[in-house]
């Protein structure tokens, strides 16, 4: 979109160009949050409680044990409550136990390698888990200065275009407001249903690079004579 007219009071005696513009680009995720959901159903709430607990403690000890960070693991969101089932001939329900379960969570930089690791551990830990896996970008403010470099470089080819079509003379840049959206895309999720040890050995071969989409749109306003 492209406008000419005046911007304030004080500039009303001045011609002005305003060139707003829109941007996307891809890059490419560094960072995995990988969020292994572990649970227990029994009809003991304090068994299916402790089983979840000794199942997050010896996964998180088999990442530890090789070569990923404390800081990287992080245990979250534990839960307990009833578990239901179904009738066959009816839609009626009733109670089989309780269903505990615990997130355990482990962020690390985005390699081929890495996931091979941490889905080959899974895979030879004998824990049951559902899988989610979200993808991001780690140095964002880094992103969104290269979002606005490259932002105002097109605003700048396309002014100087106009204004030569014009038959005028691009002047000083008085007005820019760029707003960066790095919140609609930043991540993309893969989610998994319950894995067996089995079943994981097979999921990295589908995991590929990620790449993420973020957008940015400014608007700039030049003198013009």
């Amino acid at each position: 979109m492209v406008s000419c007219g005046r911007v304030s009071q004080n500039e009303r005696n001045k011609n002005t160009m305003t060139i707003s513009e829109t941007i996307k680009m891809n890059f490419p995720a560094d960072l995995v949050v990988v969020n292994f959901d572990i649970f227990n159903v029994n009809r003991n709430s304090s068994s299916a409680a402790r089983v979840v607990e000794e199942r997050v403690d010896k996964l998180m000890e088999i990442f530890l044990s090789n070569n990923f960070k404390k800081e990287s693991l992080k245990i979250q969101n534990f839960s307990i409550r009833e578990e239901f089932e179904y009738g066959y001939y009816n839609s009626k329900k009733r109670v089989v136990g309780y269903r505990a379960s615990q997130n355990l969570i482990l962020s690390v930089a985005y390699s081929k390698d890495n996931m091979k690791k941490i889905f080959d551990l899974f895979g030879n830990s004998g824990v049951e888990a559902s899988l989610f896996l979200s993808f991001t970008i780690s140095d964002m403010d880094k992103i969104e200065e290269v979002l606005i470099e490259k932002l105002v470089e097109k605003s700048n080819k396309k002014a100087r275009i106009i204004s030569e079509n014009m038959g005028v003379t691009l002047l000083r840049a008085i007005d820019i407001i760029v707003n960066p959206d790095m919140t609609s895309r930043h991540n993309k999720n893969q989610s998994f249903g319950t894995l067996t040890a089995e079943m994981s050995k097979n999921i990295n071969e589908n995991i590929g690079p990620v790449d993420i989409e973020l957008s940015s749109s400014s608007q700039i306003t030049w003198h013009i004579k």
